[in-house]
């Protein structure tokens, strides 16, 4: 008898001493007094030791299993969907060793070790790249499910594998295989985005989200509470939990127990559930309500993706509309953004009071909104699509179905950018085009070999082709090549020379000419030159020394350059004050700057951050511009120097280089204060060692 089956009460029950001196064919005629009890236990066991016999012998399947596409569309086959689909297999020293050295923290002392679940999400690469980046230990874990497609994942997986960062492949309800990695590596801190995220797939498949946004997080908070010590959490939640909430903007203080879709109840459950976990064990946990986030890398599922995808092949797209044709918004968050606030969420999240999943004393327990406080029109996100794309949509307005989506969204973040720091800083304009780059070049093969006969979609892909003009390839996923064949490309790039491209040069020119001619800005010659010159190049990195009576024309011109090239324009300024004056004069002058486009401290410190300077723009007003070139580390290629009023220079600007530097080429043209121009090479060869301008 089982000891689950003894009475309550106690003192009405004796256990039996079995018998040992029997043989067990005595006892068969008491299985035979209690015919129907026995039998039923007789079969239950025997069940019970063939499904065991059967799942121990099966063998195992190190690649995860097909799953018929009949099972996508039922939401009753979710549970033989998940039974069917194996993971990749874990354990052994091997994966040990690896697991440690990918959550070993570097070159950050007192950094965090740190588990980031749906690593190959979108969200989920670029923070756990960005954590990695900083030199926290990181680890990742996601199950690269089917919901979209999973070469998308591979290949984000693939670009964490180049980073040091090392995706295990399982399920965050496995908690075997969580028990297992907080033994290995005992984290401090666990990103939990892993989720079945998307408001209108719940309709299809209502038990999955169930699955990973509840039993998923549970497991989570199983295994952290279980840790000694406790690791801190910071997981993502949903704007959809605010649901039929109608005060705009949605603060966290708002009503959420309105859910709209079973996505934002799943969503609106794990907060409660935090609550308990937090109240009983002493978890410190951190929730983020993320406010449509869109960017590079991003998910197939989202409107700005497949938007992009139907513009570009000539598909109708379909845009929703509210009761009387009103408009649908959304708060539009670019992922850089948001990762930084997922960083700072980490940084401020307090430690877990716990200990062996007993609780010694409160915990942080907080919730904070992620958005861009700027609601955009849908509509607005279709114009600037089609600008950025150079195709016309083919617009199809209908009424929005009830399937979960809401009219709006608008982030309070006021308590945020309080506690954490949180200002995002891209508008949705700079934000697509960055999108758009990375699509056209991950996409543009596929796209290419389309043989559709549509002439809209044929005249879309000539479109792709003139604006993909300069991009580079999509990436490939290869080997690293032997250390002798690495070491010997690599003097060979330090002997390149500088190859001119008149086509790339005369567009960057082209779009440099209008940018000013549109804005009316002065100093336009200079502006000019030195754009031509970024996409002559194809400059990857542009640095521009700038002074503070020198308007923003260089600026403005630059990076219009760098479109063509796909490079980054990057302005030096000494202080906050220099910053702010740049940033006013850029946005005056109609540009508008990311906040990773301004350095901003002395120059050893501010250039020592930028390795590989293609073009360095100086404006020899400033008192630190020789310091500037001095510290002005060159790229692979070399460096081509340009000083604006270089007759401010005493003895020129020729004599100003760090002791040894190599000029190949220089030249001085009489244009607006006069401009010196130099070619710094790399490696050995040739200089000028007398000091005399030679023409280029």
């Amino acid at each position: 008898m089982d000891v689950d089956d003894a009475p309550s009460t106690p003192g009405k029950w004796k256990m039996e001493k079995p018998h040992h001196r029997h043989h067990p064919r005595l006892l068969l005629p008491r299985w035979h007094h209690s015919y129907p009890v026995s039998k039923l236990v007789f079969w239950s066991f025997f069940s019970l030791a063939l499904f065991l016999a059967l799942f121990l012998l099966s063998p195992r399947s190190s690649a995860p299993a097909r799953i018929p596409e009949s099972f996508a569309s039922s939401s009753s086959s979710s549970g033989v969907r998940r039974a069917a689909l194996q993971m990749a297999p874990w354990g052994g020293p091997a994966w040990e060793k690896r697991v440690r050295s990918s959550a070993r923290v570097r070159r950050n002392p007192g950094g965090a070790s740190v588990l980031v679940t749906g690593a190959a999400g979108f969200v989920g690469m670029h923070v756990a790249a960005a954590l990695k980046r900083r030199g926290d230990g990181v680890l990742g874990l996601d199950n690269f499910n089917g919901y979209y497609d999973p070469s998308l994942k591979r290949a984000r997986q693939a670009l964490l594998d180049r980073a040091g960062v090392f995706v295990v492949e399982g399920d965050i309800d496995d908690g075997a295989l969580l028990r297992k990695l907080f033994d290995v590596v005992p984290f401090t801190h666990v990103v939990h985005l892993a989720a079945q995220a998307g408001v209108r797939h719940a309709l299809v498949d209502p038990a999955s989200y169930v699955h990973s946004n509840v039993a998923g997080l549970v497991s989570v908070l199983e295994a952290a509470k279980a840790a000694d010590p406790q690791p801190a959490i910071v997981w993502a939640s949903s704007s959809s939990v605010y649901g039929l909430n109608s005060r705009v903007p949605f603060s966290e203080a708002d009503r959420t127990d309105r859910p709209a879709s079973l996505y934002a109840a799943t969503k609106k459950a794990g907060e409660e559930i935090a609550h308990v976990y937090n109240h009983i064990y002493g978890l410190s946990i951190t929730g983020l309500r993320f406010f449509t986030v869109y960017g590079p890398w991003g998910r197939p599922d989202m409107a700005y993706f497949f938007f992009t995808r139907d513009i570009l092949r000539g598909k109708p797209v379909s845009i929703f509309e509210g009761p009387d044709h009103a408009t649908v918004a959304r708060d539009f968050t670019y992922i850089d953004d948001i990762v930084k606030g997922c960083l700072a969420a980490l940084d401020h999240a307090g430690k877990s009071t716990g200990s062996g999943g007993k609780k010694r004393g409160p915990a942080p327990l907080r919730i904070y909104n992620l958005g861009n406080t700027s609601p955009v029109p849908v509509t607005k996100l279709v114009s600037i699509l089609e600008r950025l794309l150079k195709v016309k949509a083919v617009k199809k307005f209908v009424k929005m179905p009830r399937n979960g989506d809401v009219q709006f969204t608008h982030a309070n973040i006021t308590f945020a950018q309080k506690e954490l720091g949180y200002r995002p800083t891209t508008g949705l304009h700079s934000g697509l085009k960055k999108f758009v780059r990375w699509y056209l070049e991950y996409y543009s093969i596929s796209l290419s070999k389309n043989d559709s006969t549509d002439e809209a979609q044929r005249r879309s892909l000539r479109q792709l082709h003139a604006i993909s003009d300069g991009f580079p390839q999509p990436h490939r996923v290869q080997q690293p090549p032997p250390p002798s064949v690495e070491r010997r490309r690599r003097r060979q790039r330090t002997r390149m020379k500088l190859v001119w491209c008149p086509e790339t040069a005369l567009k960057a020119y082209v779009d440099a000419a209008k940018a000013l001619a549109d804005r009316s800005l002065e100093e336009s010659s200079v502006a000019e030159l030195v754009s031509a010159m970024a996409g002559g190049w194809k400059a990857q990195l542009v640095v521009e020394a700038w002074a503070r009576d020198a308007g923003a024309a260089t600026g403005v011109g630059l990076r219009a350059a760098v479109e063509h090239v796909r490079g980054r324009h990057v302005c030096v300024v000494p202080d906050e004050q220099w910053a702010a004056e740049y940033v006013g004069a850029m946005r005056r002058a109609g540009a508008s700057v990311e906040a990773e486009s301004v350095a901003v401290g002395e120059a050893e410190g501010a250039m020592r951050e930028l390795e590989g300077v293609d073009l360095m723009v100086v404006d020899c007003r400033r008192r630190d511009a020789g310091r500037v070139l001095r510290e002005a580390r060159p790229g692979a290629r070399g460096m081509v120097v340009v000083c604006k009023w270089a007759g401010r220079q005493r003895g020129g600007a020729a004599g100003v280089f760090r002791a040894g530097t190599r000029v190949v080429r220089a030249t001085y043209l009489p244009l607006e204060g006069g401009v010196e121009v130099f070619h710094v090479g790399v490696g050995k060869g040739p200089s000028l060692g007398d000091g005399r301008a030679r023409w280029i």
